[in-house]
């Protein structure tokens, strides 16, 4: 599972690459988080906030790893992260959040949780 989660963030970065390499200024990093949401939501708004786009994820036992883009080229009016346990759930909650205008950025899966 881990490693589906790896390639979606491959093939993710892959499709931005071409917009980003034409922009001045370019930044990256990855950031370790845990998983607890209330910790998370606040870590990830600050890095937002910094102008970093949450654009990859993959996790472990009991951690949460972010790629973080920041570009010009990439904007962000909201953002989410959502967790769910089933593969329905997880179906009807990413179908839910297109229609609210999201965009999935990344994937990745654990023990039969599924992180997006």
């Amino acid at each position: 599972m881990m490693r589906r989660g790896i390639v979606w963030l491959l093939l993710v970065v892959g499709v931005l690459w071409c917009s980003l390499a034409q922009a001045s200024e370019l930044a990256w990093k990855m950031k370790t988080h845990s998983l607890d949401f209330s910790v998370l939501k606040d870590e990830v708004s600050g890095i937002v906030a910094d102008g970093y786009v949450p654009v990859g994820l993959s996790v472990n036992v009991d951690e949460l790893f972010m790629l973080y883009v920041k570009s010009p080229v990439l904007k962000l009016e909201r953002w989410t992260i959502s967790r769910y346990f089933s593969l329905d759930e997880l179906s009807s909650g990413v179908t839910d959040k297109m229609k609210d205008g999201y965009v999935p950025m990344g994937y990745a899966s654990l023990d039969g949780t599924h992180y997006l």
